[in-house]
């Protein structure tokens, strides 16, 4: 086993310690990290999730209390790296201190994760409110982790489905209150379990991270099932069901008119996460004989169902 600790690093050449310390920075600045944050409903905390270890930030905590010359390197790393994102501060709690450690509200992705959640709260400003937004740089993508148990007894309307007192009427509601956050927000599902076709390299999908994983956006027809019971196990499954129930809401008027009018805008809003560990191979590319025949899916325009990650 490698170990853990290396006493005599700081007896290295300045140069080789500034290329290792290089090397642990976060990923490309293109892609977001991954935060893991416990919503207190009750108490009204919201702070990082101390129980999902993991999530980006420790990247960035590591790297900022680690000695002087690293902190120095990671400031600059993060400044040259991500000149387009407008930085923010997340406060964090290490062993009883409190920590700030950097944030992108625009490209990182927030996951709320179980607490002690009041299922029945108004989140309609929720992008707003979470760590490291300003109100000039809102949160601009919000996850959830799909649960298997989200597929079982679904309700038939969408009006029973937002009144229910469950996650995955959280996640509804959520996603049905997009359309007061304003354009540009999205909400994802990660399925840590779906299988994802090779990749289309002219799609160009969205990537997060956190300190273990790799997520990669997915269309629904790029979530692979064998039968129409695997398919029943994933998010793919339930993001079906419910574009369902919202497209009938909207066509009998059985809902909000705010809500029956901005229908398209808000499932254009949808996104689902596959997700890959950084020690298993990457996911394929396609092969030139496969684009050919995925271009119909290169510019998918807003009626088409493919683009919001929920067609059948």
């Amino acid at each position: 086993m490698s170990p853990s600790t290396f006493h005599r690093f700081g007896d290295l050449p300045a140069e080789i310690r500034l290329k290792i310390w290089e090397m642990a920075m976060r990923p490309k600045s293109d892609h977001g990290g991954v935060h893991y944050i416990t919503l207190d409903y009750f108490n009204g905390a919201q702070t990082p999730d101390s129980t999902k270890t993991g999530s980006a930030y420790e990247w960035d905590y590591g790297l900022m209390t680690a000695s002087q010359e690293s902190r120095l390197e990671a400031e600059w790393h993060r400044k040259a790296t991500k000149p387009r994102c407008q930085s923010s501060v997340m406060t964090v709690e290490e062993k009883g201190k409190k920590h700030k450690v950097p944030a992108c509200p625009g490209t990182d992705l927030f996951c709320l994760t179980p607490g002690s959640y009041d299922w029945n709260a108004d989140w309609s400003t929720l992008p707003q409110e979470l760590p490291s937004a300003t109100p000039t740089s809102p949160v601009k993508n919000i996850a959830f982790e799909f649960d298997l148990s989200w597929n079982v007894g679904l309700p038939t309307d969408m009006e029973a489905l937002l009144e229910e007192e469950s996650p995955r009427s959280f996640f509804a509601r959520t996603w049905v209150q997009y359309i007061g956050w304003g354009g540009g927000s999205s909400v994802w599902l990660i399925d840590r379990h779906a299988r994802r076709s090779p990749i289309n390299p002219k799609t160009n999908p969205r990537k997060f991270y956190d300190l273990h994983h790799e997520y990669i956006s997915a269309y629904a027809h790029e979530i692979l099932c064998d039968n129409d019971e695997e398919k029943k196990q994933t998010a793919r499954f339930f993001w079906n069901h419910i574009d369902k129930l919202g497209s009938e809401t909207t066509a009998n008027g059985s809902l909000q008119s705010f809500f029956q009018h901005h229908f398209l805008i808000v499932r254009c809003s949808l996104r689902i996460l596959t997700c890959r560990k950084f020690s298993d191979p990457e996911f394929p590319e396609m092969e030139a004989d496969e684009e050919e025949g995925a271009k119909m899916y290169d510019t998918p325009t807003v009626n088409d169902p493919w683009a919001t990650g929920i067609g059948l």
